[in-house]
C-alpha cells in the first residue's frame, strides 16, 4: 500500500471527453495543446496506455517548443504509466529526467514529488536500497519546505518499504513517526484517511510479530475509522487480518465472520489479490474446524486466481515452443528432399555405367550419410550451444550496462545531494563538476543497455543528449546549435571522447556567459572512414592571450590532455572570436 506522490487518480469521463473535445479543436501546436494533451495523461492513468500515449505526444511538443517545464511535467506522467504497465525500469528513467528537469527550473519542490516516485519504482523492482535512498532525498527537500503533509506521507512510505522486506523495527518506527505528524495536521478525509492506514498497517507488523493483543486492538482502531473512508482496499486486508486473529484465538464464529464479509468486499471491487489471499486463509480455517468441504471449495477459489496469471505465461510459451518445433520441423524436410532430389540424380547416373559401381557407390553412399547425420547432429548440438550462449552473454552485457547506468546515477546523486550540502563551499564546485563527468558515462551505459547488445554507440545521439542536459543543468539561456553527422564507436573509444566533450562544454556552459547576454554555444561532429573531427565553439570572451593548452593547471584541462592521448588524437583551440575547440581522433 505504498502511496503515489502525485496522488491517487480517479479517470472521470466527463473530464476526458470534455479535454479530448478541446483538443480536435485545437489545430496549431502550442502551449495550449501541450497543457491539454498533460492533463488528458494526468486524468487517463487508470487507463496506462492511454496516459502514455498522451504524456508521449506532450513531450514532443514541448520538446520541439523547448518548453522545460512541460518536459518534467510529461517526463512525470509518463513514468507513473509506464510504472504501472510493470516497466519500473523505464518508469525511473523517465523519473530522473523530471527531477533532472525540475532541478534545472529551480522547482525544488516538484524535484522532490519526483525523487519519491523514483524510490516507489526502486521498491516495485525490490531494490530497497534505492528506494529508500530516493525516499530520503525527497524528505530532506520536503523538510526544508516545512511540508507537513509530503514529509508524512514519504514517512509512511520509508514505513511501508520496510514492513514490505520484514524490517518490522525499522518499519514501526516510521509508521509512529508518520502517526505523529498526521496527527498535527487536522481531522480532513485525506488525513483520517492516512491516520487510518498507519494504525491499520501497525496492527499487521504486530500480528506479524506475535503482539495479538495489541495487533487486534490496531486493527479494530482501523476499521472504526474507515467507517468514514472510501479506500476499500487497505479495509478489506485489515478485515481479513483481524478475522484470522480471532479464529487463532478460537472465536471461529467471530472470525469467519469477518473474513467472509472482507472476502465479499474484494469480489465486489474486483481485488484479485486479496480473493486470493483471503480464499487461502478461509480454506486453512476451515481445515482446522473439520469443515472439509468448504475448506477445499475455498482452495480451488484460491488456486483459480492463484493459477491466472502463470497458465497465461505457460501458454505463451508453449505457443512459442510449438511454432519454433513446426518451424524446424518444415525446415528438416525441406533439407530433406533437396537431400533426396539429389540423391535420385546421382542414382540415375550411377546406374547408366554398371551395376558394380552402383553397389559400390551405395555402400559410400550409406557409410556418408551416416558421417553426415552424425556431423550434422554434432553441429546442431553445438548451434544450439553457441545460440544459447550467445544469448546469455548478450543478456548478460545489458544486465551489466543496467547496473554500471544504475551504480553511476547513483554516484551522480550522491555527488549532487553533497553539493547541495556543501552550498558556498569551494568544493561544491568540484562537487559538481565530478557529477557531470559521472553522468557523462552514465549516458554512455544507458545508451548500451537501451538500444544494443554490442558495444557500440552512436556520438551523434549521445553528443545531442549530453549537451542538452548540460544546458538544462547549468540552467542558463544558452542558444544551443547542433551539426551532428552519424558515428558509431566502440565503448572503448567513447569513454574518453565523452569525457572530452563534456569538459569542453562545461567549461563554454562556465565561461561563455560572463558579460554576454544572448551566448550561444555551436558544437559540429564529422567523421571520414578512419577519423572522427569535433569543434566546440562559443561567443565567449575567449582564453587569455598567454594560454598554454599543454601547460594548463586546471584539472579538466589536464584529464583532456590525458584523455586525447588515448584516442590517438590531437586538439587545437583557436580564441580569436570567443572560444573553438577543435578535437582530432582516430575512430578505430
Amino acid at each position: 500500500m505504498i502511496l503515489l506522490f502525485i496522488g491517487g487518480f480517479s479517470q472521470t469521463p466527463d473530464i476526458v471527453d470534455s479535454l479530448k473535445g478541446q483538443l480536435e479543436q485545437i489545430k496549431q501546436t502550442d502551449s495550449l495543446k501541450v497543457n491539454l494533451l498533460l492533463q488528458l495523461s494526468y486524468h487517463s492513468q487508470n487507463s496506462p496506455f492511454e496516459a502514455l500515449r498522451y504524456g508521449e505526444e506532450a513531450l514532443r511538443l514541448a520538446t520541439d517548443l523547448k518548453m522545460q517545464k512541460f518536459q518534467a511535467y510529461a517526463h512525470g506522467y509518463i513514468g507513473m504509466a509506464e510504472d504501472k504497465l510493470g516497466n519500473s525500469a523505464d518508469g525511473v528513467e523517465h523519473y530522473v529526467a523530471s527531477a533532472n528537469l525540475y532541478r534545472g527550473l529551480g522547482m525544488s519542490h516538484e524535484e522532490a514529488y519526483a525523487l519519491g516516485s523514483i524510490g516507489t519504482a526502486f521498491l516495485r523492482q525490490d531494490d530497497l536500497n534505492n528506494a529508500i535512498e530516493y525516499y530520503k532525498q525527497s524528505l530532506e527537500v520536503f523538510k526544508e519546505f516545512n511540508d507537513s503533509f509530503s514529509i508524512a506521507n514519504v514517512t509512511l512510505n520509508i514505513g511501508e518499504s520496510y514492513r514490505e522486506f520484514d524490517q518490522l523495527d525499522s518499519a514501526e518506527h516510521y509508521y509512529n513517526e508518520a502517526l505523529r505528524i498526521f496527527n498535527q495536521l487536522g481531522s480532513q478525509k485525506e488525513i483520517m484517511s492516512r491516520k487510518a492506514m498507519i494504525i491499520g498497517n501497525l496492527g499487521l507488523l504486530h500480528y506479524k510479530k506475535g503482539l495479538n493483543k495489541k495487533a487486534k486492538q490496531e486493527l479494530k482502531e482501523s476499521l472504526e475509522r474507515y467507517v468514514d473512508v472510501d479506500e476499500l482496499t487497505p479495509k478489506v486486508i485489515y478485515m481479513s487480518s483481524l478475522g484470522e486473529l480471532y479464529c487463532e484465538e478460537g472465536n471461529y464464529l467471530k472470525g469467519l465472520d469477518l473474513m467472509e464479509k472482507s472476502m465479499v468486499i474484494a469480489y465486489g471491487e474486483n481485488l484479485k489479490e486479496q480473493i486470493k489471499d483471503i480464499s487461502l486463509r478461509l480454506s486453512n480455517v476451515y481445515e482446522q474446524n473439520g469443515d472439509l468441504a468448504k475448506s477445499l471449495s475455498y482452495y480451488k477459489r484460491y488456486k483459480a486466481f492463484d493459477d491466472s496469471v502463470k497458465n497465461i505465461t505457460t501458454v505463451r510459451r508453449m505457443e512459442r515452443m510449438q511454432s519454433r518445433f513446426e518451424l524446424n520441423k518444415k525446415e528438416e524436410q525441406i533439407e530433406a528432399l533437396n537431400r533426396l532430389n539429389q540423391l535420385q540424380k546421382i542414382l540415375a547416373y550411377v546406374l547408366m555405367i554398371s551395376a558394380v559401381v552402383f553397389l559400390i557407390f551405395i555402400f559410400k553412399l550409406n557409410q556418408s550419410n551416416r558421417k553426415i547425420k552424425e556431423i550434422n547432429g554434432r553441429l546442431l548440438v553445438q548451434k544450439e550451444m553457441v545460440e544459447k550462449s550467445e544469448e546469455e552473454k548478450s543478456l548478460l552485457l545489458r544486465e551489466l550496462n543496467h547496473r554500471v547506468k544504475n551504480n553511476l546515477q547513483m554516484v551522480s546523486s550522491l555527488l549532487n545531494l553533497q553539493a547541495r550540502q556543501l552550498k558556498g563551499h569551494p568544493a561544491a564546485e568540484a562537487l559538481k563538476a565530478g557529477r557531470y563527468r559521472v553522468e557523462a558515462l552514465t549516458l554512455i551505459h544507458q545508451k548500451l543497455y537501451k538500444h544494443d547488445v554490442d558495444t557500440k554507440i552512436d556520438i551523434k545521439d549521445y553528443v545531442y543528449e549530453l549537451s542538452n542536459n548540460l544546458v538544462m543543468s547549468f540552467a542558463q539561456n544558452f542558444q544551443l546549435e547542433l551539426d551532428l553527422n552519424p558515428l558509431v564507436m566502440k565503448i572503448d573509444k567513447a569513454i574518453p571522447l565523452g569525457l572530452i566533450i563534456n569538459e569542453l562544454i562545461t567549461n563554454a556552459l562556465k565561461y561563455a556567459s560572463r558579460n554576454n547576454v544572448f551566448p550561444w554555444l555551436k558544437i559540429s561532429l564529422n567523421s571520414t572512414d578512419d577519423d572522427g573531427f569535433v569543434m566546440i565553439e562559443d561567443n565567449g570572451p575567449g582564453l587569455p592571450d598567454d594560454f598554454d593548452f599543454s601547460k594548463a593547471s586546471s584539472f579538466g584541462i589536464k584529464l583532456v590532455n590525458s584523455l586525447i592521448k588515448q584516442l590517438d588524437g590531437s586538439i587545437e583551440c583557436d580564441s580569436t572570436k570567443g572560444t573553438c575547440w577543435k578535437v582530432y581522433f582516430r575512430k578505430t
